[in-house]
């Protein structure tokens, strides 16, 4: 039942988005309290992404939203970060 909850309000968020500082509810609301969920995706096995790159472009590699770190190579003048060990990083900047 659980599940069933969240993956409709995952619909209705993916068809609506944010809703826009013009409505009263969402203006006051605090998201400091975002910041603190924790995401439920499992490490994935990257090796087997690895058949998918071309060696000779710049290939930026993401599995459910996570990095595959050890395949892609680093691209000077770009970094890449986990935005849920980064949220409150200084290197994110201002939004």
């Amino acid at each position: 039942m659980l599940s069933d909850i969240q993956n409709q309000a995952k619909n209705v968020f993916s068809k609506m988005g944010y809703p826009p500082m013009s409505d009263e509810n969402w203006r006051y609301t605090n998201t400091k309290s975002f910041s603190n969920c924790k995401s439920h995706i499992k490490q994935s096995d990257f090796k087997s992404m690895d058949s998918g790159k071309i060696d000779s472009a710049t290939n930026i590699i993401l599995c459910n939203g996570q990095i595959a770190e050890g395949i892609n190579k680093n691209i000077q003048g770009l970094t890449l970060l986990n935005l849920e060990k980064h949220n409150s990083s200084e290197e994110l900047g201002k939004f």
